[in-house]
This record gives structure tokens, sequence and C-alpha cells, in this order.
């Protein structure tokens, strides 16, 4: 559902959770502030969108984080242990990318959805959950913090990355958008593949 504000709303510090749609007309986040969704379980799966008809701004020590709220561990898309990566060896959850594996006869869950509208979340890898997915729609984005839809890291595989869209008439700032996947550093401890980000703006 959505969520309307009429005000502009301002985070400040702490973390904020919100599922589904939040619209408003401007949001400013700052002070460290954190705006993020619920983490996927085995029956459910969540999303952060926004919708700002004016400015959302994201201060330089704030974020906009869905790192590791995708798909459980073992699980892939649609919430399904159907050519997941399996729980307990080492292969890393794919999104955007193939995630890694530790033998050469092991066999990743396939890549899905699409690179210019990332709308699902990311896949759990051997023991890290994928990332969430990130949707915004903005007139103006001021981005001096970080939007992050990354894979959590494991002590096998690692999850994927997760989505994010962005589509903003005007993108400012020298922030960071990420959906990378969970580090690996071993060949066991396998790194998860990356997800899926799209950004327009004019």
């Amino acid at each position: 559902g959505t969520n309307q504000v009429l005000a502009p709303l301002v985070i400040n510090r702490g973390t904020a959770e919100v599922n589904g749609v939040l619209s408003a007309p401007d949001i400013v986040l700052t002070n460290a502030a954190v705006l993020t969704h619920t983490a996927a379980t085995a029956t459910n799966e969540y999303r952060l969108g926004l919708v700002v008809s004016n400015t959302l701004s994201i201060s330089s020590n704030s974020a906009i984080d869905a790192t590791g709220k995708g798909y459980l561990p073992g699980r892939t898309w649609p919430n399904t242990t159907t050519n997941a990566s399996v729980t307990g060896q080492g292969r890393g959850g794919s999104y955007g990318g193939l995630g890694g594996r530790s033998q050469v006869s092991y066999i990743v869950n396939p890549v899905y959805g699409d690179f210019r509208n990332p709308n699902e979340v990311g896949s759990g890898g051997g023991i890290g959950p994928g990332g969430g997915l990130v949707r915004i729609t903005a007139d103006e984005l001021v981005l001096a913090g970080a939007i992050r839809a990354n894979g959590a890291d494991g002590s096998d595989g690692q999850g994927s990355g997760g989505g994010v869209r962005i589509e903003a008439r005007s993108l400012t700032g020298s922030g960071q958008v990420e959906a990378r996947g969970g580090h690996g550093n071993s060949n066991i401890r396998v790194g998860g593949g990356g997800g899926r980000v799209a950004v327009y703006y004019e």
C-alpha cells in the first residue's frame, strides 16, 4: 500500500522502517538517519518505494539501506527454494550476476529480472541473505550519503545484491548507489552476484 504524508518529512537520527510506498512532498534524511524496509521471511518479501514530489535529500552520514533484506539463505525468486543456491554449501546467491561457487560442479541459482527496471529483491546464498529493493521517484534527488541494497555477508556463500531504481528530474551530489553481492574471501566463503541498479534523470 501507499503511506501518504502531506507535509515535508524529516528523519533525524535513528532507523525508520517503511514497507510499500511512502509518498511525501519532501523527504530529508539527516544526522545519521537510516531508512529501510523489513527483511524477507520464508513466506513474505518487502520493498521500499519513495514518491517525492519535490526533493529527496540524503546527508553525507545518512542512508537508504536495504542491505541483507532480500531472500533468506537458500531461497531465490519468487521466494522459493527451487533452483536456489543451497544452504550450507559454497554457493553465492545470484540476481543481476551469478554468485560464486566453491566447486566447479556446484550450480548457483540463475539470474532473473530486467536490468532496465529492477523490481525484485536479491537471492540468498549459502548463509547470507540477499539485498532488498529500493525504488525512488523524485523531482530532485540530492545524494550526499548512500542508497544501498547490498547482499549480506555470511560464513559460507554470500547473498546477491538487491535492486535499486531511481527516477529523478535532477540528480546531484557525490554519494553512492550500491547493489553489490556479499563479499567472499576464500574458495568456500564465496561472493554473491551483483544486483541491479537503474538510474534515470534529465
